[in-house]
């Protein structure tokens, strides 16, 4: 237990300490101050907010391993045991929607975005339900997964083309797929990756483990449709709403009313199915409602830690780039910082650290977790970069995802099928805290220097702009990872080949040594 706890509180230390100190840096340098003309001191609150953020993210993570996955294990278990496809299709369109109502990047984001808050968080979390439900029938029936990321990608292009002609609309095209990046986050992940890999042992047969891959990934691909869709019906000229500032008793009641609501569904289908169906013993029970009650003190303060300490200073800090940049007319000043940036969240987020070491035991050792590592840094920071020059430039996010996409895609037709899963299912991993809670803000930051000659339209101009990160982030680890598979394939080969051929030399020298 105290190991545990002591891993965790490493994990968050770790996430957040390269944020602080690139705050700390750009704020005594004087590059991006902290305490504007007329305005309080940001510095403090931010400096409060970072510690007990640590705080939220432990209590948070140790609750979604302690309650969430216990109940995706048990609640898929059960449901593959009984046989009844409807049930499992049902019960898992339900429960992937709860889960991610209550998840913390969805929160986040459905708080920022200019739509109401409900209604966008019900649409990504119905999306999710959705492609989960279809995705357990995949496990069930062991179909191919590159034919369904073909298919749901079809589905999520042929969307978009619709915008064509929709320009007052483009910016649910960045929204749409920053909403499919969220929900892969700290708390649907855990728990889908238990349904999954219940329902696959349950299943069994050849490469059950492999089967549960590419579940996470499946789930990112229904919001992707349901915000596009929301956007084609929508009203036009959509634009960026200004979260209100707030101080921290606000801020906590605020969060702690909305982490209640969002909360509420997934205990009251966990207790009617346990009492139903599932019949747990007290003892574990008793356990579980502790790890829920960690997972809603965690979320409450992470998220009031982000509305009143970090949101504020990232847009404080992009709009001081973003100034320097137009006065010394150095617009590549915003690129490198965004580079810098990128290659921070790489390093800081822990899940990359898990994902590292799945790959590597996937591999079998030929992708090492330094290979690892620096492919995601390099492309992570590239990702931000070229998010950066979409934003100065004001150039549409279809030039980058589509093509990024395809190639992931095709890809998927020469490296194995389980690179294919992992690479699929990663994309969330890099899309964490650093990029949610801090990269986003320090766009919509940047946006506001770089285009406040325009107040008439700069509001959509963020929305279009400043949207999207999450998402650019979000592809980077589809290509990398397979990139990397594909190169330990090649690998592979020549060590085989390379043995055979030696083999024979060996043989030739024998038969001729007898002759």
């Amino acid at each position: 237990m105290f190991h545990s706890w002591l891993e965790k509180i490493k994990e968050a230390g770790f996430a957040i300490l390269p944020i602080v100190l690139i705050v700390l840096v750009l704020h005594f340098s004087g590059i991006a101050s902290l305490t504007p003309l007329g305005g309080e001191n940001l510095l403090w609150p931010f400096l409060f907010s970072a510690v007990f953020m640590v705080v939220g993210i432990i209590m948070f993570s140790m609750g979604a391993d302690s309650a969430m996955v216990t109940i995706g294990d048990h609640v898929g278990s059960d449901l593959t045991k009984k046989g009844n496809i409807r049930a499992i299709v049902l019960v898992a369109f339900i429960i992937g929607s709860f889960i991610t109502l209550a998840e913390p990047d969805v929160q986040f984001l459905s708080s920022m975005v200019p739509v109401n808050t409900w209604l966008f968080a019900g649409l990504v979390a119905l999306g999710v339900g959705f492609f989960l439900a279809a995705g357990l029938l995949r496990i069930l029936f062991k179909k191919s997964l590159e034919l369904w990321f073909i298919l749901a990608y079809c589905v999520v292009f042929a969307v978009a083309s619709l915008y064509v002609q929709k320009t007052d609309n483009l910016a649910y095209i960045a929204l749409a797929f920053d909403a499919g990046g969220v929900t892969t986050g700290s708390l649907t992940v855990p728990f889908i990756l238990a349904l999954g890999a219940s329902v696959a042992n349950v299943r069994g047969g050849k490469g059950a483990r492999e089967n549960s891959f590419g579940l996470i990934a499946l789930c990112s691909v229904g919001p992707l449709i349901t915000i596009m869709l929301l956007g084609l019906f929508a009203p036009g000229n959509t634009s960026y709403t200004a979260p209100v500032p707030s101080g921290l008793l606000d801020s906590f009641w605020t969060d702690f009313k909305g982490v209640t609501l969002s909360l509420l569904p997934i205990c009251l289908f966990f207790f009617i199915y346990n009492f139903f169906f599932l019949k747990l013993p007290k003892k574990q029970v008793f356990k579980i409602l502790i790890g829920i009650l960690y997972t809603y003190l965690g979320l409450v303060i992470f998220l009031t830690c982000i509305d009143y300490g970090f949101f504020p200073v990232a847009k404080v800090i992009g709009h001081s780039i973003g100034q320097i940049s137009l006065d010394s007319n150095t617009r590549w000043l915003i690129i490198v910082i965004g580079a810098i940036l990128g290659a921070v969240s790489a390093i800081a987020e822990p899940a990359i650290y898990v994902l590292n070491r799945q790959v590597e035991e996937i591999s079998g050792g030929l992708i090492t977790r330094k290979s690892m590592m620096i492919g995601l840094a390099v492309g992570i920071s590239l990702s931000v970069a070229l998010s950066m020059v979409r934003l100065v430039f004001d150039i549409n996010i279809i030039y980058f995802l589509v093509p990024g996409y395809l190639l992931a895609i095709a890809l998927s037709f020469v490296v194995p099928n389980i690179y294919t899963a992992v690479a699929f299912d990663s994309g969330g991993v890099a899309s964490g805290t650093m990029t949610a809670t801090f990269i986003l803000p320090f766009a919509i930051g940047v946006c506001q220097s770089l285009y406040a000659n325009d107040p008439t339209h700069l509001d959509s101009i963020i929305a279009r702009n400043a949207f999207g990160m999450v998402a650019m982030v979000a592809m980077t680890p589809l290509v990398v990872v397979q990139l990397l598979g594909f190169g330990a394939l090649t690998k592979e080969r020549m060590r085989r080949k390379i043995a055979r051929t030696r083999i024979k030399e060996v043989f030739d020298d024998q038969v001729i040594h007898f002759c």
